[in-house]
């Protein structure tokens, strides 16, 4: 099993296959799910925190839980890649 490994301020390659995969618009809950049975997701509770909310969209009591982070920097990861059409995701601040 491959390990995908987020740090924040930290570049990340992804995999070319999951970027073209990835849905654009809908539902990504299906594809994290099947990212997260097929990949080794490394993030700390704490870079996920940290990254996720800068976007405001959760809030900190949501973002307690690391599987669901995981799924969402996922998601964030292969939008921004496809818009910037990349396979490098930098998880900034």
């Amino acid at each position: 099993m491959k390990t995908l490994i987020f740090k924040i301020n930290t570049d990340i390659e992804l995999p070319q296959n999951i970027i073209n995969d990835a849905p654009y618009q809908g539902p990504f809950d299906d594809y994290a799910e099947y990212l997260l049975e097929t990949y080794n997701i490394e993030v700390s509770l704490d870079d996920s925190i940290q990254y996720l909310k800068e976007y405001g969209a959760w809030t900190l009591e949501e973002l307690q839980d690391l599987e669901l982070n995981k799924a969402r920097i996922l998601w964030l990861a292969c939008l921004n890649c496809k818009e910037n059409n990349t396979n490098y995701f930098y998880m900034g601040l």
